[in-house]
């Protein structure tokens, strides 16, 4: 049966995981008792200004690490974290290029108003009622806060700040906006509006550079999952040789 991060709070595996803590312990220790003390007399530091001075470098001893070392209960504590750490940074990470791959250049860009003048973009409402503001109508946010405090949501958010929006343009610009709203699910896609609003804005690029840094985080996010995954196999493998010894 493989192993999960789950045997670090299992009472039942405790016996079994401080002899692996005890034992990857003597492993380090061998090690360094195996090479010896290898540190030199003296070291040459070069400056910051070019100046080189010698130094005597303090040695680690054998003595020095097993001092060093965490007590199994820290230890037992830390593993539990850095591997429900990975586990959360893999997900999120996988969530991520997930949420890409859905909301590509070519879907729903989510928009249910905008409000513009001439060819200046205003301001728009997305469908999860967030606000986004341009061209100096950083004031119409206070309408947004508005509906928060009012409590409002779904249609009734879209309809309030559409209606309020409207109404404060009008009277700071002494003239109507025009206004284009969308029914629920007729939004143009991302990159219709981009062609609309954003002439310069290159949403493939975007896109492209949006991938890449979503696949780099999963990349990494599961490399260092991975790496506790080897050790938790390490472990296993180790479980599995006391049975046999026995």
């Amino acid at each position: 049966m493989q192993l999960s991060s789950a045997v670090f709070s299992n009472p039942a595996m405790r016996p079994q995981l401080e002899q692996f803590y005890e034992h990857q312990k003597e492993k380090a220790l061998e090690s360094l008792r195996a090479r010896g003390d290898q540190t030199p007399s003296e070291v040459d530091i070069a400056l910051p200004n070019g100046e080189t001075r010698t130094a005597t470098p303090i040695p680690f001893t054998v003595d020095k690490m097993e001092k060093a070392f965490v007590s199994f209960d820290d230890w037992m504590r830390l593993q539990e974290r850095l591997h429900a750490s990975s586990e959360r940074h893999l997900g999120a990470a996988k969530q991520g290029l997930d949420r890409l791959a859905e909301h590509h250049p070519d879907s729903s860009a989510q928009v249910r108003a905008s409000f513009s003048s001439g060819e200046q973009l205003l301001a728009y409402i997305n469908a999860d009622g967030t606000l986004v503001t341009h061209s100096g109508a950083d004031f119409l946010q206070s309408i947004a806060q508005k509906a928060n405090d009012l409590g409002l949501g779904g249609e009734k958010r879209v309809e309030y700040l559409t209606r309020e929006i409207e109404k404060a343009l009008t009277e700071r610009n002494r003239e109507a906006p025009d206004v284009t709203t969308y029914a629920d699910g007729s939004s143009p896609t991302k990159r219709e509006f981009a062609e609309m609003w954003y002439a310069h804005f290159d949403v493939d690029q975007h896109y492209r550079d949006a991938l890449k840094q979503a696949q780099a985080s999963y990349d990494a996010a599961l490399e260092w999952h991975q790496k506790r995954q080897d050790q938790l196999n390490a472990m296993q493998a180790f479980f599995m040789s006391l049975q046999e010894s026995t």
